[in-house]
């Protein structure tokens, strides 16, 4: 009989011990936090150089997932990167334009007081952690940051894959990147642009028609002659003519340009006075332009019948230059023409002039 007593009172005591162990597990779950960490989603870490054993600036983004009051985000670099553990050297902002954020993400918020993101420093850097504080976050929004100063992290020596970690005090992400050989993410790019000068004249005839004593015969519409070139130190006209006036061949009789001694003369034409000369004036610079145009004073031809004498005696004569690259600098020229009444009468009164430019590089 005691036996069996003893048997059933090690019953009665097993029984009421796996009722309490009962009773504890349904009593636990009330004493314990229902809330746990989440995982950080969309966790991005550039670094912007590649390069192996670079010093380099980056970007954090994350999304965080856990409904809570986040206070910090640390950035975990990967082993072997260079960390520095002075918090004055991670620098951060919170600027989107030029970092080329994912689309959506927002600037990370921020008190903007000493040590949190944005601000000139962060509040710790210990071993390959950096931390930075941080203000309330939402959930589901994708947020970023930049750290913006070089001082901070130089890559490892070695080209590889290698992984990191983002966090708040609230939850965790991680992020891989990855190293390549020295220089190689970057690209040299070379090109060649040969010098290059290019001149036209918008006409090759000029008519002048009959001459009378009662008036200066002017040009109906001016010759343009358009430059175009890279030459850095700017261009030249020249021009020079066949007769140094109008010829007739068959009155045997020249109506003279304004020369004296082999060089011309800036003079303004009258009625009634023999006279041939060649009047410049600068239409457009052309946009884009790296000079100032302007005409020798020689050919300046502002005023009705103004102009200089192309003289056949003295060659190419500088009509126009510049000071730099032109983008189609054009150059307006008219001819005058004036007749005394002892001018021999012909039909093939002719001047032939010749115009070249060049650029000086």
């Amino acid at each position: 009989m005691k036996y069996r007593n003893l048997h059933l009172t090690k019953t009665k005591l097993a029984g009421a011990f796996f009722a309490m162990t009962l009773a504890l597990q349904a009593f636990v779950p009330f004493l314990l936090p229902s809330a746990s960490a989440g995982t950080l989603t969309n966790t991005l870490v550039r670094f912007d150089r590649l390069s192996q054993g670079v010093a380099t600036t980056g970007t954090v983004c994350a999304m965080p997932t856990t409904v809570g009051t986040e206070s910090t985000v640390a950035v975990t670099f990967p082993t072997g990167f260079t960390v520095s553990t002075t918090a004055a050297n991670w620098g951060t902002n919170t600027t989107s334009s030029g970092y080329g954020w994912p689309s959506g993400a927002v600037a990370w918020l921020t008190t903007g007081t000493s040590g949190n993101v944005g601000s000139a420093a962060a509040t710790s850097a210990v071993g390959q952690t950096v931390t930075w504080g941080s203000s309330d976050l939402t959930v589901g929004t994708l947020y970023c940051f930049n750290w913006t100063t070089t001082t901070g992290l130089t890559s490892v020596g070695t080209a590889g894959n290698y992984s990191g970690s983002v966090a708040t005090n609230i939850d965790t992400g991680n992020y891989a990147v990855t190293t390549v050989g020295a220089n190689a993410d970057q690209v040299t790019v070379t090109a060649t642009v040969n010098p290059t000068f290019s001149m036209s004249l918008s006409a090759n005839s000029d008519a002048l028609g009959t001459i009378t004593t009662g008036a200066v015969k002017t040009s109906g519409s001016p010759i343009q002659a358009t430059v175009s070139t890279n030459a850095s130190n700017g261009w030249y006209m020249w021009g020079k003519d066949s007769s140094a006036g109008l010829n007739s061949t068959t009155a045997s009789y020249t109506i003279p340009s304004n020369c004296s001694s082999g060089a011309g003369t800036n003079t303004t034409l009258s009625a009634g006075t023999e006279g041939y000369n060649l009047g410049a004036t600068v239409n457009t610079q052309g946009s884009g332009s790296g000079g100032t145009t302007s005409i020798a004073g020689v050919f300046d031809g502002s005023s009705t019948g103004q102009g200089g004498g192309l003289c056949s005696t003295a060659g190419y004569q500088t009509i126009a230059s510049s000071t730099g690259t032109a983008n189609a600098a054009k150059v307006d020229m008219k001819n005058n023409a004036a007749i005394s009444g002892v001018t021999k009468p012909a039909t093939d009164y002719q001047d032939v002039e010749t115009f070249v430019g060049a650029g000086l590089f």
